[in-house]
């Protein structure tokens, strides 16, 4: 069986970012990969906040039914590659931490969009830059997507993702 590749996609926990995932894994050969969906979070320095931070908490938190759903369909839309999927949360843009997570997490490609702009989490482009800054090319491959923000009004939604693309979907 070949190797499972480890790829990072940023998200901002909207349906709408969930294409940048459709979009790679449309055009991606068929091999096993692993998607990590991540997005940037600051994070207080005082003591208490850091000791009652969970990130499984936060996750719970931002990720809405919709969104899981959409994800749920896309395992089932590309279940031939898709051998997971999963967020994480990235807390800092520093560029060791960033080498560190990136090393650490084993990441073979990192996916940029071309003209996506994320809504819900700020820190996510700026983790997104520092990202790119500290790609290492024999490591990491850089792979760009031309997934552009389209229905603004309607990124939340799960049929903006898979319904009007006239597949025939049940769930």
């Amino acid at each position: 069986m070949a190797k499972t590749k480890r790829v990072l996609i940023p998200t901002d926990f909207t349906v709408g970012s969930l294409q940048i995932v459709f979009d790679y894994l449309a055009q991606s050969a068929d091999e096993p990969v692993d998607v990590v969906l991540v997005c940037g979070q600051s994070i207080s320095d005082s003591i208490s906040e850091l000791l009652g931070f969970s990130k499984d908490d936060y996750l719970a938190k931002v990720q809405s039914s919709d969104f899981l759903k959409a994800c749920q369909l896309l395992r089932a839309r590309f279940e031939h590659k898709l051998v997971d999927l999963y967020a994480d949360v990235i807390y800092g843009s520093q560029d060791r931490y960033i080498r560190n997570y990136l090393k650490g997490g084993r990441i073979d490609e990192v996916v940029m969009p071309y003209a996506y702009t994320f809504s819900k989490t700020d820190k996510t482009q700026e983790v997104m830059r520092a990202i790119y800054r500290n790609i290492r090319i024999e490591t990491q491959k850089l792979v760009h997507i031309d997934t552009v923000n389209t229905h603004e009004g309607e990124l939340d939604k799960v049929d903006h993702l898979f319904f009007r693309k006239g597949w025939n979907v049940t769930y």
